[in-house]
């Protein structure tokens, strides 16, 4: 394929997350969330030491059967697998909610 290089700023890799950290400052990756239709976008989220959320949209639903990339058996599984993106960002808003009412903190987003 024409894009298939292996350099650290492509998922898997972290290196354009720690760009992004370095620019923006103040982002805790363990408290942030990285939606995706493909495993390499779950594995990216689990090296960036981010909640992965695999969509089925997209190639998601090919992902979940197995027949477009594979997700790592036990290493990058999705935080939560979701039907598509409205899904995923209801979801990490109810997660923050909750996790702002267990900690009674207020969570940034």
């Amino acid at each position: 394929a024409d894009y298939a290089l292996d350099a650290d700023c492509r998922k898997p890799k972290t290196a354009m997350i720690v760009q992004a950290c370095k620019h923006f400052g103040n982002i805790d990756l363990n408290h942030s969330f990285v939606i995706g239709d493909k495993a390499s976008d779950i594995e990216f989220a689990h090296n960036a030491g981010c909640k992965g959320i695999l969509v089925k949209t997209g190639y998601g639903e090919r992902v979940l059967a197995g027949k477009y990339q594979f997700l790592a058996t036990q290493v990058a599984q999705p935080w939560r697998i979701c039907e598509d993106i409205q899904h995923a960002v209801d979801t990490v808003l109810a997660h923050l909610h909750s996790e702002k009412t267990v900690n009674n903190v207020s969570p940034s987003v």
